[in-house]
């Protein structure tokens, strides 16, 4: 059989260019003024994000250009953002879409350096012409955009979350996790955390019109909070940059993608969640190979690997392993197991035998490897 491989200069189709300079992020994920665009008294819109943060060191500016809204949770409403005098580090924006890109054109009169479209119903809902719009008015402005259709930012320890009451802790745990659906990013949060595993940071990116899953991986390669990185992707505009970026922090950290848009149902539903088409599932298995990345094959295996590597385990340096069963029958389901998925268990040497029987019986012991 002809072996499969993809050309990361070359790649197309599934896997197009990209190519981003690498980006501070300390506003966006420890950011000191945020500005709420859109938020009114509809508990279910913006509001949320004015309720989570207005007791935390961010400084939050409510804006609505609605005249008969002064204040929201104590604090004052701005006409603007420019309104609001200051430099702002995280915006969100949770107007009606119509609306999305005339808010975003106003960045020019002041500096807004990241901001979160909270807003859905572009592309994904056949919105063509609304989406162009929005991408011109991105492109126009030098802010950096996460989203839109999307949750945030989740960064516990500057206590920056999406949701009021979400657990903040500044030594919370060492999980990096970049989720294309709100919904996944608010289930694996949730059940991890419910295990004891926890996040460093993490980022709902929704459709990602502006940044893209390779932007962050260099953040997270140098992060000294972030020990495991972890993805849910459906699609990717920008396979040559994503690949690039996968081989270099590889090789530091581990990373784990769960894929989106398998089967053909599972492809055409993905153009509804984030106006793009899943791709050919092979070739991102064939990438994952090449790139040293772990691919997840549904959501128990994803937080099973997000939960093991997140007890900071070093990244193997070879296919040899060790194994320690109790039993005979567990022995041989454990060789059976790692030696079809091409592990190599290596007889044990003389001196290592000898150490063990130090604290473990000869009788019915079995030294071969697996440890019985």
């Amino acid at each position: 059989m002809k072996s499969e491989r993809i050309d990361s200069e070359n790649s197309s189709n599934d896997l197009p260019t990209g190519n981003k300079k690498e980006i501070d992020f300390t506003p966006l994920f420890f950011p000191k003024t945020m500005a709420v665009i859109g938020a009114s008294k509809n508990p279910v819109g913006a509001l949320k994000y004015v309720r989570a943060h207005k007791d935390t060191p961010i400084k939050v500016f409510p804006v609505n250009i609605n005249p008969e809204l002064d204040e929201l949770e104590g604090l004052k409403v701005h006409r603007s953002v420019e309104e609001i005098g200051q430099e702002i580090d995280l915006a969100i924006i949770g107007v009606p879409k119509q609306h999305v890109p005339a808010v975003i054109r106003g960045f020019k009169d002041t500096v807004v350096k990241f901001a979160v479209i909270f807003t859905s119903g572009f592309s994904e809902s056949g919105n063509d012409d609304l989406q162009v719009s929005l991408e011109e008015a991105i492109a126009s402005v030098p802010t950096r955009f996460i989203g839109p259709n999307c949750l945030g930012i989740y960064n516990p320890r500057a206590r920056l979350v999406y949701f009021p009451g979400y657990p903040c802790d500044e030594t919370d745990g060492n999980i990096a996790f970049i989720s294309q659906s709100g919904g996944h990013t608010a289930k694996t949060n949730t059940y991890l955390m419910s295990h004891g595993a926890n996040f460093s940071r993490t980022i709902s990116i929704g459709n990602c019109i502006d940044l893209k899953p390779p932007d962050f991986l260099p953040y997270f390669k140098q992060d000294p909070d972030t020990c495991v990185i972890g993805f849910y992707l459906e699609s990717t505009s920008d396979g040559r940059a994503l690949m690039k970026s996968l081989r270099d922090v590889t090789r530091e950290k581990p990373v784990i993608i769960w894929k989106g848009g398998r089967g053909k149902v599972g492809v055409q539903a993905t153009a509804s969640h984030t106006g793009k088409l899943a791709g050919n599932y092979k070739m991102w298995e064939v990438m994952c190979k090449q790139t040293g990345t772990m691919l997840a094959s549904d959501f128990d295996v994803f937080a099973g690997l997000l939960t093991m590597f997140s007890f900071n385990i070093p990244v193997p340096v070879s296919n040899r392993v060790a194994l320690v069963a109790c039993g005979g029958g567990n022995a041989v389901e454990a060789a059976d197991f790692f030696e079809t998925k091409g592990f190599k268990i290596p007889e044990l040497g003389e001196e290592t035998k000898k150490k063990i029987y130090k604290f473990i019986p000869d009788v019915n012991t079995s030294l071969r490897n697996p440890v019985d």
